[in-house]
């Protein structure tokens, strides 16, 4: 079981997501995703992906072929969900899937995934 006790900078709770050792979690209030090593807590990056509006659960999908990582981050303040570069941060498509109602879950099924 992961315990959290060892993030102190956000003082609320907040979705949380884990691949390759890093811990990605959304600061509804800084509208920002955090980065922290998975085993210790230690902080990689406070500003990994900015200028979100109120994220909220993500989920990540990888293409085994190019063995690119894409992160999803479901905004619920603009009713969107933004696909992001889970490597290096980097915006993809803000609005990747827009129009939803109450963005808040979202799940991602790899195509070659059985």
């Amino acid at each position: 079981m992961l315990s959290l006790l060892f993030i102190n900078e956000v003082g609320e709770s907040f979705p949380i997501a884990v691949s390759h050792n890093i811990l990605f979690a959304a600061d509804q209030f800084f509208g920002t995703i955090h980065t922290y090593n998975a085993a210790t807590g230690a902080g990689i990056n406070f500003n990994f992906i900015t200028g979100l509006n109120q994220p909220g659960e993500m989920a990540f999908s990888e293409d085994l072929d190019s063995h690119e990582l894409f992160l999803f981050v479901a905004n619920t303040g603009n009713n969107a969900v933004g696909k992001y570069d889970a490597i290096t941060g980097a915006t993809i498509d803000a609005n990747f899937l827009t129009q939803l109602l109450n963005a808040g879950y979202i799940a991602v099924k790899n195509p070659k995934s059985r």
